[in-house]
């Protein structure tokens, strides 16, 4: 699922550099950038999505484990060892 979402992201993102590098080589930045200043940040983004770790079993929305309704005294106290 996680695989999923980040495949449909992508070329979005990859859009949204060109046009940045686009209208900074056009603009402010001109004598700034890097001829390959697009090919430079859809390297870094494609880096950064094959680094992120993920399980798809860890991530699943109906694997049984929910938080209660309620929460306790006893129950916001006990991990801050407060309890009396």
């Amino acid at each position: 699922m996680m695989q999923k979402m980040l495949d449909a992201m992508a070329k979005p993102i990859h859009q949204m550099a060109h046009e940045q590098c686009a209208k900074d080589k056009n603009e402010r930045l001109k004598d700034k950038l890097p001829a390959d200043c697009e090919a430079r940040l859809n390297r870094f983004m494609d880096n950064m999505k094959k680094q992120i770790s993920y399980d798809d079993d860890d991530n699943d929305a109906d694997d049984g484990a929910r938080l209660p309704e309620t929460f306790t005294k006893g129950d916001m106290d006990a991990p801050a060892g407060l309890t009396a």
